[in-house]
């Protein structure tokens, strides 16, 4: 995936911001508190996906900046997810939407 995707690390998340916006696309975190379920989100759509570190997340103020937050189900005997698994499960969704809304050769994903 990493030859696939574009990925941007240690960059200023605000200029990141701002250049997405540029390109019409909806800002989404993965935060254990938010209300919406990744299944509830519309991957058809261009997105950032964004996740914050796996100790703490998004600070407060870059989680401010955020256009939707989105957090994945679990039950209550699990307390969470690695960043790994967490990134894989909502890219699964993402990927699968997509596939079943556009039948082309050149899928993002």
């Amino acid at each position: 995936a990493a030859f696939r995707l574009p990925l941007w690390t240690r960059a200023n998340f605000s200029e990141v911001l701002q250049w997405a916006r540029r390109f019409d696309l909806i800002s989404v975190a993965a935060d254990t508190k938010a209300e919406k379920s990744y299944l509830e989100i519309d991957w058809s759509k261009p997105r950032l996906l964004v996740f914050g570190s796996e100790a703490h997340g998004l600070s407060a103020i870059d989680a401010a900046e955020i256009d939707e937050n989105l957090k994945i189900p679990m039950e209550n005997a699990v307390e969470s997810l690695n960043l790994a698994v967490s990134c894989g499960v909502i890219l699964f969704e993402a990927k699968r939407q997509i596939n079943g809304k556009r039948k082309t050769k050149n899928n993002f994903l």
